[in-house]
């Protein structure tokens, strides 16, 4: 009997021909299946389920007409039918305590949505908390639903926000609709300076595809937290496009204000 061939997942998106969203799409679809590898962050993928897979899927579908806005409470079904597309999974987080999150500031979603606004095709969810609550989230010593309303900050007034990247979900067929919102954040950002300014971002990376997304962005690892935890600094130079657009932005609009 021959023993099974796993591969590495860079090895699988480019045998299968898709983006790593999609790739591990298919692996939370249970289509590939995976085995430790060297580290524990580093599975191994089955290659013979993925030459499967590619005799059986067709060409990744054109990304629509895309509307990018901030989630309203009435939004809430439409990113848990997301969560439920791409985790397969019956209920995502709690619904009450996401509305209560959206009641107390409505600017910590931003969604990609298609023309009618009746679908999204991915969401970023940051909130403005504490920095001593996001390290004690980070640590382990609370869990993301223990975050309540209270919590939750405005940004009615100026001032210096840390944000704690909750969730971070893109339809697998539109991998493209999270490169806009994060444009659309940078954006966000770049117009509320000076009053009020973004200088952390903090995030957890609790999968592959977590991973894949934190090293993208050029998040650093945080040194004497678990190793499942990083920091996006805001106001150092970074190879990151998402921070060079939001340094650009603010440099530029920094010498207008000195006119």
């Amino acid at each position: 009997m021959n023993t099974p061939e796993y591969i590495t997942s860079s090895e699988g998106e480019k045998l299968l021909g898709v983006s790593r969203q999609r790739f591990f799409y298919y692996v939370n679809q249970g289509k590939i299946r995976r085995q430790p590898g060297p580290s524990p962050r580093k599975s191994l993928y089955n290659k013979e389920d993925i030459v499967r897979l590619k005799a059986s899927i067709g060409e990744p579908e054109k990304l629509p007409e895309l509307l990018v806005d901030w989630v309203q409470p009435m939004d809430l079904p439409k990113t848990m039918a997301l969560d439920l597309v791409v985790y397969q999974e019956d209920a995502i987080g709690d619904f009450k305590l996401y509305f209560s999150w959206l009641k107390k500031n409505p600017h910590i979603t931003l969604a990609a949505f298609d023309a009618s606004r009746n679908n999204v095709y991915a969401y970023l969810n940051l909130l403005p908390l504490p920095e001593s609550v996001i390290h004690s989230i980070l640590k382990g010593e609370r869990t993301e639903i223990s975050i309540s309303s209270d919590e939750i900050q405005m940004y009615q007034d100026g001032g210096e926000y840390t944000l704690l990247a909750e969730s971070m979900v893109s339809h697998p067929d539109y991998p493209e609709a999270m490169g806009i919102i994060l444009n659309k954040v940078a954006s966000y950002w770049c117009e509320q300076w000076p009053k009020r300014k973004i200088t952390r971002i903090y995030a957890q990376a609790i999968s592959d595809e977590g991973l894949y997304l934190v090293q993208k962005l050029f998040f650093a690892p945080l040194f004497g937290f678990p190793d499942n935890a990083y920091v996006l600094d805001m106001q150092r130079k970074n190879p990151s496009r998402f921070v060079r657009n939001y340094q650009n932005c603010i440099a530029a609009k920094g010498k207008n204000l000195d006119k």
